[in-house]
């Protein structure tokens, strides 16, 4: 084992003695031969890599570079073909995406990511308006893909039943997602607040569970009601299986808890 690791970091000294620091003039044309590839019907990262083994230089060790070369090429592209985005234009493609089935929500979300980064480009002077500011958003509502309901009780039965039968999930046994299922129909709190709860949060003698202004909605401490045999699962599943640690689990992930 000791001689491969030696035998590894002789390669590995080799490799890097057969290319050299990359130098200004170096950056420079590896530079241009990105920019200029990006806009050819070639491959752009090819030719970089081309020249950076004509050039003798490895960016290996200059990984920043690397991205901000990347970034940059996106920039320019974008700088570039700025003139090209039109109001019209981002309205047909939206209307592209929700003749394939998108929804008038996420159409809306795009439109309001491409509305923003069209404000960035003008607070920072790369274009003179913002040819996106008369698109409106849709109306939400009248196309509403899925109603929210609570689930009946033959319902709730169900879930908990499965998950009882269910194998282990993210190291979450059946029985323990069928709890935490109960707790998150039982208090109502939001993905959030339920996400980031504690073990220290419980109050068992008095049926709580506190919510902790830094995780609620609302920035607010606040203190919500459990049903006694809801409490009583959570006392006899902590003591047994979290008697000292740190932690509470959460369904699809174990919460790190203090």
């Amino acid at each position: 084992m000791t001689e491969q690791i030696l035998r590894g970091r002789k390669q590995v000294r080799a490799f890097h003695g057969n290319h050299k620091v990359m130098s200004t003039l170096e950056a420079i044309i590896l530079g241009i031969v990105q920019g200029i590839a990006e806009f050819l019907p070639v491959s752009s990262s090819g030719h970089l890599q081309i020249a950076k083994e004509v050039l003798g230089v490895t960016l290996t060790d200059n990984l920043t570079f690397d991205v901000m070369l990347h970034v940059a090429t996106v920039m320019a592209t974008v700088v570039v073909l700025w003139s090209e985005v039109t109001s019209s234009g981002v309205e047909n493609w939206l209307a592209g995406l929700r003749s394939s089935r998108a929804s008038n929500r996420t159409s809306n979300a795009y439109l309001a990511k491409l509305k923003a980064f069209s404000n960035w480009m003008v607070n920072v002077r790369y274009a003179s308006g913002n040819p996106l500011s008369g698109l409106r958003k849709l109306n939400e509502a009248a196309d509403r893909r899925l109603e929210r309901r609570a689930l009946e009780e033959d319902e709730i039965g169900r879930l908990l039943w499965a998950a009882k039968q269910g194998s282990v999930v993210n190291g979450l046994a059946g029985h323990e997602r069928a709890l935490l299922y109960r707790l998150a129909i039982k208090s109502g709190l939001r993905w959030n607040e339920y996400r980031t709860l504690l073990k220290g949060d419980f109050d068992f003698d008095r049926c709580t569970v506190a919510i902790r202004a830094a995780n609620a909605k609302n920035g607010r401490d606040a203190e919500q009601s459990l049903c006694a045999e809801l409490t009583a699962a959570l006392k006899g599943y902590m003591a047994l299986f979290l008697p000292s640690p740190r932690r509470f689990p959460e369904c699809g992930k174990v919460g790190a808890v203090g």
